[in-house]
């Protein structure tokens, strides 16, 4: 029997790097030219999958979903990772930012899927793990350069921004092992993001209001329709339904095919500003990294896939090696065999 999920893990896992991109080039945008508040986007955009607790969930699973505890963690965890996600785009730009966080979650994921998970970590597995860091290096190497016409709208490069940007991956592997170790049912997700997004606003709206009173970011509303309107979208969309995707693309496919999947996001991300946007130029060793991120990823996911597939295959045939047992009965026992004929001897 054919396991489909790592394919359909794969399929949603492609359409949330499509989300991601999207979300942080119009994010970017809103935080450098119209609505610089940070503090105040994370808060919004997270806290909105509370309205995912107006979906019912079937009573059979009530018994299923976790306690508060461990959502509180997931709820901090998630709330700290897109705080310092949004942080960092202020000094980075996409590209590097991506390659930053593709990086930090490679290696933070890996580490955390062994000691946490205790997945295994056979040669195959490691050999494709490298080779998608190595990409993820290479592109941070050969980071594009702002062209003319768009140096000025872009941001400069800090450490504090690559700082940041290596907290937040370390904030989202930890969330999705946790995930992996926490969530039993891909029923239970959304309504755990709704609990989360619960949480999020429970633990948020203290820092906006200390933002606020220490002048680190003071709080007011978008200044324009377009800019309430590209927050709304990239909560929905970009934050609330790429998460939820994403917490079930980990419970099919595990966190560390989800985080070596989601540096592709790299090279979208080189694609919309260097050809879409012309924001940037890149170097031939981009393309290499990119390149080798890519075929890190690809291996990794058909290693998952025919490893499932062998696990998949090993219990059906005990099962049904079971079941064909139970309905023939005991075996017969061989004719001629040293029972029989010291049974045979003890009649005479």
């Amino acid at each position: 029997m054919v396991n489909h999920r790592p394919v359909v893990g794969l399929f949603v896992l492609a359409l949330v790097v499509v989300l991601w991109v999207a979300s942080s080039v119009c994010l970017q945008f809103v935080l450098v030219t119209d609505y610089n508040k940070p503090v105040a986007v994370s808060v919004y955009s997270t806290s909105l999958a509370a309205v995912l607790l107006l979906r019912g969930i079937p009573d059979d699973e009530v018994e299923k979903l976790p306690a508060w505890g461990p959502v509180l963690l997931l709820g901090v965890l998630w709330l700290m990772a897109q705080l310092l996600f949004n942080l960092s785009l202020l000094a980075t730009s996409v590209t590097t930012n991506t390659a930053i966080s593709g990086c930090g979650s490679c290696i933070f994921t890996c580490v955390l899927s062994s000691v946490v998970l205790g997945t295994p970590m056979n040669a195959r597995v490691a050999a494709c793990v490298t080779l998608a860091v190595m990409g993820v290096l290479c592109c941070t190497r050969f980071t594009p350069q702002a062209t003319l016409a768009q140096g000025q709208l872009g941001v400069s490069e800090t450490a504090g921004g690559h700082a940041m940007a290596w907290a937040s991956a370390l904030c989202y592997s930890c969330f999705t092992c946790a995930s992996k170790k926490l969530l039993k049912s891909s029923v239970e997700v959304p309504h755990i993001f709704g609990r989360i997004g619960i949480i999020c606003a429970f633990v948020g709206t203290p820092l906006v209001l200390l933002a606020d009173l220490t002048s680190v970011e003071k709080f007011e509303l978008p200044r324009s329709m377009p800019a309430y309107l590209l927050v709304t979208a990239n909560a929905l969309f970009g934050s609330m339904l790429s998460n939820l995707l994403l917490t079930m693309c980990v419970m099919m496919v595990g966190p560390l095919v989800a985080t070596l999947g989601l540096t592709t996001t790299i090279p979208l991300s080189l694609w919309v500003e260097s050809v879409l946007l012309h924001a940037h130029s890149f170097q031939w060793g981009y393309v290499g990294g990119a390149v080798l991120v890519t075929a890190g990823v690809a291996l990794l996911g058909w290693e998952t896939t025919e490893d499932q597939k062998s696990d998949g295959d090993l219990a059906e045939g005990e099962e049904i090696s079971s079941i064909l047992e139970s309905r023939s009965g005991p075996r017969p026992r061989k004719l001629g065999s040293a029972n029989d004929s010291e049974a045979g001897g003890d009649d005479l």
